[in-house]
């Protein structure tokens, strides 16, 4: 199964709150990432963070990191 993430740079989104369609809190972190097993909905966080705060994550593939 593949999973998303949000990436801007070395920092991803780790935590995001949404009511009624609207961004209401998110948390960038270098470390933890929030996991989406949906693309689509992945995107759809994506969008709505450019829209309210204008910053311009990226939807990638996660891949855990060998050790």
């Amino acid at each position: 199964m593949k999973y998303y993430i949000l990436k801007k740079g070395d920092y991803y989104l780790s935590d995001i709150m949404v009511e009624d369609g609207i961004l209401t809190n998110y948390t960038v972190d270098r470390d933890y990432r929030k996991l989406y097993a949906d693309f689509e909905l992945a995107e759809e966080d994506r969008k709505l963070i450019y829209i309210e705060t204008g910053l311009a994550f990226e939807v990638k593939i996660f891949r855990k990191e060998e050790e």
